[in-house]
């Protein structure tokens, strides 16, 4: 079953705490993990809708 979001949370390495990121349209975990790695540079640990 895919998934599609306009919130998710995410904890990239490091991190202690999750973080919340949110998106115009409803995107999937593998689009959300996307972004993520474009933007910080790495995959997140942990990564849920809401």
């Amino acid at each position: 079953m895919i998934v599609h979001r306009r919130t998710w949370f995410y904890r990239l390495p490091g991190q202690e705490f999750a973080k919340e990121i949110s998106f115009e349209l409803p995107v999937t975990a593998a689009q959300a993990k996307e972004f993520l790695r474009k933007t910080f540079g790495v995959l997140p640990l942990e990564l849920w809708s809401h």
